[in-house]
């Protein structure tokens, strides 16, 4: 099982600075207001806050919020917005954590951030999720052991030397590692493996139990959490968005949330709103529980090609050679039998996953 504590430590001056990034992130998105917290990071008072809170277009939001979406975007935005004191009503027309939030395997991935807003708003949720854990009722899994990329070859190594590097100048804490530190970390990963690049801000949740603990902050809060509501649409009055219609009736409200996920885009194109969201399908392999024996989040060197923080680097060419890949793909064809293998499926059945 991952661990349910952690030793937060002296972070202030960071936390400060992703504070910043996450205000940001809320005032582009509309959401001024809504998440202004006093020293405790509880909400300050709920008639200031009021008088601060915008929809897109600037106008007051003091009443009813509607959330479209019972994943952990969804039920953390009821949450949030419940404690600022708004009326929240979330709907989900299955059950909260259905979708994408209840089928992944929880990484907080920070290595491979983009530098910039990118990183900023990753670090400032990477903290988040420390706050919760004390705050949310009943808790959750949290892990804060870190991450790796290993490598098995010089040439990989040169690419991780330098991203490590890369990073490093990003302000993001990733330092190269050589093989022996690796096997100590992850004992059962494969013979040849010469190091890795290791980021101790990477870290691991049971998203569907953060799910569940943000839909009891949200009730606690007193958020309405609505499941089995299926929302058909988005309901107009001029240019303005003024409810919802779903099987259940019509809904009112001063502002809606879609946190639809890969549903988003469908549920708002009638209603004239283009959004950039799709779905992508991706295979998980999931094991029996093993006994614990890896505690950083394990990556193998074929990662390292979707990112183009590895693919701009000038040491990539040499790595990425015909011949390199043919030599990283047979390796990785041959690990499947080998204890490599097992880092991976170990590292998606760290806890038993719930699919109702």
């Amino acid at each position: 099982m991952l661990e349910k504590t952690v030793d937060v430590g002296d972070r202030g001056a960071a936390a400060a600075g992703y504070l910043q990034a996450w205000l940001r992130f809320c005032a582009a998105f509309g959401l001024r207001g809504v998440f202004n917290f006093g020293p405790t990071g509880r909400q300050s008072s709920v008639a200031d806050d009021a008088a601060r809170r915008r929809d897109r277009g600037g106008r007051p939001v003091s009443g009813r919020v509607i959330v479209v979406g019972g994943g952990i975007v969804g039920c953390a935005t009821a949450y949030f917005a419940a404690q600022a004191g708004l009326d929240v009503v979330l709907l989900e027309r299955e059950h909260c954590g259905y979708g994408a939030s209840g089928r992944n395997p929880g990484f907080v991935w920070l290595h491979c951030r983009n530098p910039g807003f990118a990183l900023e708003i990753s670090r400032a949720g990477r903290l988040l999720y420390e706050r919760l854990l004390i705050e949310l009722p009943g808790g959750f899994e949290f892990r804060a052991k870190g991450g790796l990329i290993y490598f098995t070859t010089d040439e990989q190594g040169a690419v991780m030397a330098e991203f490590a590097a890369a990073r490093q100048a990003d302000g993001l804490p990733v330092e190269l590692i050589d093989g022996a530190e690796v096997r100590k970390l992850v004992p059962p990963i494969r013979p040849d493996v010469l190091g890795a690049s290791f980021c101790a801000e990477d870290a691991q949740i049971n998203t569907p139990a953060v799910v569940r603990a943000l839909v009891a902050g949200a009730r606690q809060e007193g958020a309405a959490i609505r499941e089995g509501v299926t929302v058909r649409g988005i309901v107009r009055s001029g240019d303005r968005v003024v409810g919802v219609d779903t099987d259940a009736g019509r809904l009112d409200a001063d502002a809606v949330v879609v946190a639809a996920g890969a549903w988003s885009r469908a549920l708002l194109q009638p209603a004239g709103i283009e959004l950039p969201v799709g779905g992508e399908r991706l295979q998980v392999i999931a094991t029996e529980p093993l006994p614990p024996q890896i505690e950083p989040l394990v990556y193998g060197p074929l990662a390292a090609k979707q990112y183009a923080l590895f693919r701009n680097l000038p040491s990539w060419d040499a790595a990425d050679s015909d011949e390199a890949r043919r030599r990283v793909i047979i390796d990785q064809v041959a690990s499947l039998t080998d204890t490599s293998a097992m880092v991976w499926h170990q590292r998606l059945a760290l806890t038993p996953w719930r699919h109702e």
